[in-house]
This record gives C-alpha cells, structure tokens and sequence, in this order.
C-alpha cells in the first residue's frame, strides 16, 4: 500500500542518515529530573537513561543486552493519550488492539487476545497478572499518567528475572518519586468521546527528608458503536485516588510507601447460549469492579559494592460482571540482594513468595471448580553479570519457581553482547520462559454454542478447563543491534525466532447426554497441550533529533507465525504481520507544541479486522510555567474503525473519531 511504502521509506531514510561518530568518552547515567524536558536531550544523553526492568538493577540503557524501549514522561505528556494502552501503541513488537470502550488486547510478539497470556505488567514492581484469566485486566490498570516517570517494555523473555508468565515481555510502569511531585496539580478536560475527565493532586514535605502526594481521578467515556454503527452498551466511568510516601534518609536506607483504591462502573454485554431457540441472546448490564492495593519497599543503603531490597504488597479485586462474579486476593513478598563482585563482575540474588486465594460465583456464562481456590508460589532466582575481555559482557541467569499446578519450573537465560564503544552494542541470547496454568485452563467452563442435531436432539458445544494442564514453553532466541549513527539518529534493531511446545489448544472430548437444564447432548472442548510452533521477526525503531526544536520517533515491526493447529480461540496469533508507527514531537515559537502519532496496522485476515490507520494529533500552548492547554484529536482519518475481534466473530466494536480539550494548572 502506499502508506506502508512511504512509512517503510521515512523510517529507512531515517535509519541510514550519516555515519558513525567517534566514541563519547563520559558513560554518567542520566536520571531525569523533575524540570527535564526529555526531547531536549542529546541522543548520547538518551542512551545513558537508567532502566531497570531488564535486571532489576540500574543500568543505563545503552548496554542493556536484550530488546528494550522507553517510554519517557515528557514522550507521555505529548502523547495526547490518556491511557496506558494507547501509550503502548508507539513501541516496536507490541500488539494493542481496543475491544470496548473499556476493554484492550495488548500483548509482545503475537498471541494476542483479551486476557494475552504470555505477557507480564507490573506497577513498581507489582505484578498485575491476573491469573483468574491469565492476563491483565486493563480496565483496573487507570494509572494517573502524570505521575508516571517512564514506562520500560521488554519484548522477548523475562523469565530468569521476573518469573512465569514473562513469556514474550514485559511492562513495566515505574512512577514518581514524591519529591518530584510537589505542590498542586490540577487537570480537567471533555471532549465527545471523553465526554468528561479531571485529576486533582497534591504533593509537598512530611518531615525531615520525607515528601509524599494523594491525587484523586474520575473520567467517563462515552459507548463505542457496533457492527451496524448503533451505540454499543459499553459506556465507561472510573473513580480513583491514591498516595505516595517516601522516606529517604533513614538508618537502613530509603523507605516507599504507596496504595491506590477504585471504582470502576462499566456496561456491558455478552452473547449467552440457550438451549432452546434461537439458542442465544443478548445478555446486558452494568458490570462495576473495584479494588485496592497497598506496596512498601525498603531499599538499604548501598555499602562495601552491596544493596538489599525488601518489597511487600496486598491487593484485593471484585467484579461483579454479567460473565464473571468474583474477588481475589493476593499478598507477596520478595527480597533482592545486588552485589559487586569486584570491578568485572556483578551478582543479584532473590527469594520470593506469593499467595493468592479467589471465589467465583456462577454466572449464565461461565462457571469455575472448584469456586475457591488458594495458591502458593515459591520462587528464587540468580543472576550474573561478568565483563570479558575486548568488551565482551556475559549475563547468566535463572528463576526457580515452585507452583501448585506443575510444580517446579526452571527459567534459565544466557546472553552475551559486545559494546566496542560507548556508542554501538551488539547483543545475542538464548531463554527459556513458561507460562503456568491458570484458574480458566484447569477448572472453566463455558457453554459457547447450542444448535439442533440429529433426531431434534440439541447439541451443547462447551470450553472445559482440564485440572491436567501443563506449562506452555518457549525457547527463545534473539539478536540485536543498538548504535548512535552520529549525534542526531539512534537505531534499534532485533530479530527473534521463538520456539513453542505444549501451547494450548483444544480437542473434541467424549459426548455424552445430561438432562440439567434440559435434555441436550455436551459436546465438550477440552483444553489441551496440544500445539507446537514457532513465530519469528524483526522490530525496528529509531529516534532521529531533525533539529534542536523536532524530535521523530519511527518503527517497524514484522511478525510470522507457523503453528501445529489453531490456539484454543481458534486463531493462530490474533496479531497483524506488519506495524509501522511514526511519532514526531515539533516545538515552536510562543511556547507552542505540534504532535503527531502516525500507526498503520495490517489486517488481522482470521479475525476479520481489516488494516488501518490512525493519526492522532496534539496542539499544546503553555503560555506561563504553571498552565498547560491542549487539544487532542484522535482517530482522524476515519469516522471509525475496526480493532479486534472474537473467534464468532462477536462483540468486537468499532471507534470513532474523538476531539477533547485539556487544561493542566500546576502550582
């Protein structure tokens, strides 16, 4: 198509301009400040921003051995979103795609799918992996994006670190610290598919070399439209607040302290299976969900080349939806120890525990054995940095986990790279990653479909979890390449061939006949470890500062799949082959901001979602230090589209073009 052409042609352009530059001689991390405009930054200055996610130690990202992009605060403010998925949509490999007004499928490298399975988020270190479904529900993940510093995303394994389920990658949402957020911030805005948003914030000192914030958020956006451009039941509101304490200067170290609480009201609708004509109907209904969650983290202070963290957290959720009826609970606790092992070598360390206990209660569409359910997870890990000799730099490492389904699992992770100068890295590894099951793959079960059958005898087609259930596992293997071409361009490039085996899928099980409600034969679809295959692609991303006053972010992905059989949705990856996106951040004269997020994205063809387009734009004034106006026009280029889809080709809805206006005093 000519736009793919021409965005595949910028990008290149982009990538190839100049030469490379001699080696800087000053490798100082950058952290970011409270007052640092971040596209003001050299690309050197870029390359030298500390991650963490990657080891669960600081580094800077230059020499980082694996396929990792940040998402900065100030590449947050000019985005114009006003959500974590459609931040995500910016990063190379990653798969975001709107299902509702209040539901995502976001994922890393295919397998997408409204609760994707093989990818793990987190909040400072929180996991949100939900595993009643084996994904995240994104519609409780309302973070209050000014106070987010930067968001750092993982694409490929990240296992031996973080544990199961980081079978694809990782993202991970780091905040603020609270003295960077003093005084009063206060931001509203409206538009007419934001029909209505605010976030009121307050942060300042509690006592010698303590700082904390509370903030309190709501918005409602209105319903998307279906399939014949009719209002769809599922208009959205939220309620939100929160706090922040830390303490930085205490005997054993720095000390944090944060929780969150909400109220989610959502409508919703859901195709319920009868058994009698027409065997089915629409089931609608205000669906709430609420919860809370409470992290401290203890962080000693560094001594003799050691530091010691200890992190704890609980949370607690409900929904209350018309297919799901449930509340979980989960405590966890893990500590890290970070060791310099002379000036070549590094060591990390970790134990960790994890209780989760839930209850279900039966609904028209699904149902779970047993209702309540308490799991236990024990897990360990070690991780090794040494320098070799001619910039060579080997990474071993490994995560043992001890579960109540499979029980133990082994993670390990090599990698090697090789950085000839402060400019170039060069970097390959070889992982292992499980996904464990979870509560829908062992006890589920979900009547999808009823239809007559011989001799008027209705069929019942029926998803049924089996309690057998192993771990699904991938073997990855990638490659990657990181350089500053010269002090304008930055280039990223990895490529990945990841092996699967035992992936779920599912059989035709043995019918059999049952009289509750009614008289009907069960077919049963059992899910299995019954698939195996492999996926593999290249993920391109660059940053070329254009002037002192136009910064261009620009990406390609490309992304294959060849499966034994379909997944258990009855889709081999539910991803697009291709994505491009270009992000271009232009300052002008008078304190004026012009921002342009460009996405193409190819068809999904067994979904039925055809490519398209999005362009969203941002026109920012700030006419003094404390006032911010904006306005926002998302979705431009079409009255509106199509991003996901179901495996009956159901309740998927289409998104129309949106315009809102934004104010944001900070005093």
């Amino acid at each position: 198509m000519p736009l793919k052409s021409n965005c595949l042609y910028i990008l290149t352009i982009a990538s190839l301009l100049a030469c490379h530059s001699p080696a800087s001689a000053d490798d100082s991390p950058i952290k970011p400040s409270k007052s640092q405009d971040l596209t003001s930054l050299q690309i050197e200055d870029l390359m030298k921003i500390q991650v963490t996610s990657a080891t669960k130690s600081a580094q800077n990202l230059s020499s980082v051995p694996g396929a990792i992009y940040v998402i900065t605060h100030e590449d947050i403010r000019r985005s114009g979103a006003l959500n974590i998925p459609d931040l995500l949509r910016a990063v190379p490999g990653v798969q975001v795609a709107q299902i509702t007004s209040h539901k995502w499928a976001i994922t890393i490298r295919g397998f997408n799918g409204l609760y994707a399975n093989k990818l793990l988020v987190l909040i400072d270190g929180r996991s949100l992996y939900n595993p009643s479904f084996a994904g995240v529900y994104w519609d409780d993940q309302d973070v209050n994006l000014d106070d987010v510093e930067r968001v750092e995303v993982i694409r490929g394994p990240g296992g031996a670190i973080w544990g199961a389920n980081a079978v694809n990658g990782v993202i991970n949402i780091i905040t603020k610290h609270s003295k960077d957020t003093k005084g009063v911030t206060f931001s509203s805005g409206a538009g007419n598919e934001e029909t209505g948003f605010g976030t009121l914030r307050y942060g300042g000192d509690a006592g010698k070399d303590a700082t904390y914030r509370v903030y309190a958020k709501y918005f409602a956006r209105d319903a998307s439209v279906d399939s014949s451009n009719n209002r769809a039941f599922d208009a959205w509101s939220s309620v939100r607040g929160g706090f922040r304490l830390d303490w930085d200067k205490t005997r054993s170290g720095k000390v944090m302290l944060e929780g969150d609480i909400f109220h989610n009201s959502a409508q919703d609708a859901f195709h319920v299976t009868d058994l009698v004509p027409p065997f089915s109907h629409i089931l609608t209904e205000n669906a709430p969900s609420s919860g809370l969650n409470i992290l401290g983290r203890l962080e000693q202070t560094p001594r003799n080349g050691s530091q010691a963290t200890l992190q704890a957290y609980f949370q607690r959720t409900f929904r209350d939806e018309v297919s799901i009826k449930d509340s979980r609970d989960t405590f966890d606790v893990e500590f890290q120890q970070h060791l310099n092992r002379g000036q070549h070598s590094t060591l990390t360390w970790g134990l960790g525990y994890r209780r989760t206990s839930d209850e279900f209660e039966d609904t028209p569409f699904i149902s779970f054995l047993p209702p309540k359910k308490t799991d236990n997870l024990f897990s360990g890990f070690l991780h090794s940095e040494t320098s070799l000799k001619n910039n060579l730099h080997l990474t071993l490492g490994t995560k043992l986990e001890h579960n109540d389904y499979t029980g133990l699992e082994v993670q390990p992770n090599a990698r090697l790279s090789w950085t000839p100068d402060s400019r170039r890295t060069l970097w390959a590894s070889v992982s292992r990653a499980v996904r464990t099951p979870a509560r829908n793959d062992t006890g589920l079960s979900i009547p999808i479909a009823a239809f007559p059958g011989q001799g008027g005898t209705i069929n019942l087609l029926t998803f049924l979890g089996d309690p057998n259930m192993k771990s699904e596992e991938v073997i990855a293997h990638e490659l990657g390449y990181r350089a500053e071409l010269n002090d304008r361009v930055l280039l990223d490039i990895a490529a990945f061939y990841n092996l699967y085996n035992n992936s779920q899928t599912t059989v035709m099980g043995t019918p059999s006949f049952s009289n509750t409600p009614s008289p009907h034969l069960d077919l049963p679809l059992l899910f299995v470890n019954g698939q195996h295959g492999k996926t593999y692609g290249v993920e391109i991303a660059t940053r070329w500062k254009a002037t002192d006053r136009w910064n261009v972010s620009a990406s390609y992905s490309w992304l294959q799949a060849e499966l034994s059989q379909p997944t258990a949705t009855g889709r081999p990856t539910n991803s697009p082959s291709h994505q491009v996106s270009i992000v271009s951040h232009l300052n002008l004269a008078g304190n004026l901001e012009v921002d342009a997020n460009l996405f193409w994205v190819n068809r999904i063809r067994d979904l039925n979602v055809p490519d398209y387009t999005r362009l969203d734009l941002r026109l920012g004034w700030n006419p003094s230090k404390s006032l911010e106006l904006s306005v926002v026009g998302q979705n431009l280029l079409s009255l509106r589209h199509k991003e996901f889809g179901f495996f009956d080709n159901q309740g998927a809805t289409r998104f129309e073009r949106s315009v809102y206006g934004k104010a944001a005093w900070r005093y």
